[in-house]
């Protein structure tokens, strides 16, 4: 009876041991399987972030050089007008 039982034991601990190693190889399967969900969502769902003001450039083409060399500038026809012109301006109706 005593032979019986350390065979029993000893297939006790080969399958303690085999069912410890099979968790370990699942424990990294789900570890893995859980970082590729997490790639997932980050791709699908990305945090969003707070907007940015828009930049708004100008690349100065033909006309506008045309523009510059014939003294077009940016000012206003307010800064240009005299008295004068302002007078009348504000006389129409």
């Amino acid at each position: 009876m005593s032979v019986d039982l350390l065979q029993a034991m000893e297939r006790d601990e080969r399958a303690m041991e085999r069912l410890a190693s099979a968790s370990e190889v699942i424990a990294e399967n789900v570890t893995l399987v859980v970082k590729l969900l997490a790639r997932v969502v980050e791709h699908e769902y990305p945090v969003r972030t707070q907007p940015r003001d828009a930049v708004v450039t100008h690349i100065p083409g033909p006309e506008d050089e045309l523009r510059a060399s014939q003294g077009a500038s940016e000012e206003s026809t307010e800064d240009w007008i005299g008295l004068r012109e302002r007078e009348i301006l504000e006389r129409k109706p």
